[in-house]
């Protein structure tokens, strides 16, 4: 790396290791901004081996630019090659931006092991904003790492979170079908439909439908 004229330059740094690889450049103003630009790839990356997070296997290439003051604007992507996580297999993009407190830009879709979640919008700034999301897990056995259950059937949902986060609005559904919860017990269906509506003094509005629920 090398700085001039108050500016913080890596033209490019790899680090390689256990058959996983990095590389990493980018720039950083060391000003009252700390206006930033970086880009890099990782190949088969485990972050297990620094910190206590679940094995993975990761490789993705990612770029962010913005600035840090004197509020926060960052714009962020990661796009996933073929990867891991827990053993399962891991795909899609990431990609926002933050301004603030506000979620924008987002584009997200992710794929681990047959289980997919996207989402889509805003979020955070104003009464406008909206961030659409849905989920489907068809595997939902993959969890069990994280839950400790042996799940099994199907979770699939849809909503839409609005507004801000001091009076935030929005709408869910959610449906179970044939869902074991091993030892836990079973449900055969159910749907929850749920509505917070705007303002303040928003009514949250809730319906559920369910049948053969067994323990």
């Amino acid at each position: 790396g090398a700085v001039a004229q108050r500016l913080l330059t890596l033209e490019r740094a790899r680090i390689a290791a256990r058959g996983a690889e990095a590389t990493l450049a980018g720039s950083l103003k060391l000003d009252d901004t700390l206006e930033f630009k970086t880009d890099g790839a990782l190949q088969k990356f485990d972050p297990s081996a620094f910190a206590r997070v679940p094995a993975a296997s990761l490789s993705a290439t990612f770029a962010a630019s913005g600035r840090i003051g004197p509020q926060p604007d960052v714009r962020a992507a990661v796009d996933f090659g073929p990867s891991t996580l827990m053993g399962e297999r891991l795909s899609g993009v990431l990609k926002g931006r933050l301004q603030g407190s506000r979620l924008s830009d987002a584009d997200i879709a992710l794929d681990w092991a047959g289980n997919s979640l996207s989402a889509h919008g805003a979020f955070g700034g104003t009464a406008a904003d909206a961030l659409d999301w849905a989920v489907d897990a068809q595997h939902p056995g993959a969890l069990r790492a994280l839950t400790g259950l042996a799940l099994s059937g199907r979770i699939s949902g849809s909503g839409r979170l609005a507004g801000t986060l001091a009076t935030p609005h929005g709408t869910l559904q959610l449906s179970l079908r044939a869902l074991s919860l091993g030892e836990r017990g079973s449900i055969a269906r159910a749907d929850l439909e749920a509505g917070l509506a705007p303002g303040k003094d928003g009514q949250l509005h809730l319906s559920l439908d369910a049948a053969d629920l067994r323990s």
